[in-house]
C-alpha cells in the first residue's frame, strides 16, 4: 500500500526476546463511519433518470450545519460541487445536470463525519 514502517534494535535486542514492545495489526480497510440506515433512507434524488436538473432531498444530521454535495461521473471524478446550509429540518439542493454526458453518475453528499451516496442517471 506504499506505506512502510522500521524501527532498530541494537545487536543485544536483537539477539534477546522481543515481547511487549509493540503490535503490529493489518486488517481489510473499513469505513470509519456509516450513516444509520434510517438516515441513509431519507436521502432522496429525484427525478431519476434527469434531464437539466435534479432535486436532491436531505435530512438534518446532528452537528452538522452543512452538507456538501458533489456530483461524480463514473470515473469518479467531481464534475459539479455544491454546498448549503443544513438546518435541523433538512434542506433540498438542485444539482444543474446541464450539459453533462448522458450516463450514470453518483451524488455524494457529506455532512459532518455522514456520507451518503444515491447513484443517478442523466439522460
Amino acid at each position: 500500500m506504499g506505506q512502510g514502517y522500521t524501527f532498530s534494535v541494537t545487536a543485544q535486542q536483537a539477539q534477546a526476546l522481543l515481547s511487549g514492545r509493540f503490535t503490529l495489526q493489518f486488517a481489510p480497510a473499513a469505513p470509519l463511519a456509516a450513516p444509520s440506515a434510517s438516515l441513509a433512507a431519507q436521502v432522496q434524488v429525484y427525478p431519476n433518470p434527469a434531464r437539466e436538473a435534479a432535486t436532491v432531498t436531505v435530512p438534518g444530521v446532528a452537528g452538522a450545519p452543512t452538507v456538501q454535495a458533489e456530483l461524480r461521473n463514473a470515473l469518479g471524478q467531481v464534475v459539479r460541487r455544491q454546498a448549503a446550509a443544513l438546518p435541523a429540518a433538512g434542506t433540498q439542493l438542485t444539482l444543474s445536470t446541464a450539459g453533462l454526458a448522458a450516463g450514470v453518475y453518483v451524488v455524494r453528499l457529506t455532512a459532518g463525519a455522514t456520507v451518503v451516496t444515491r447513484p443517478l442517471t442523466i439522460e
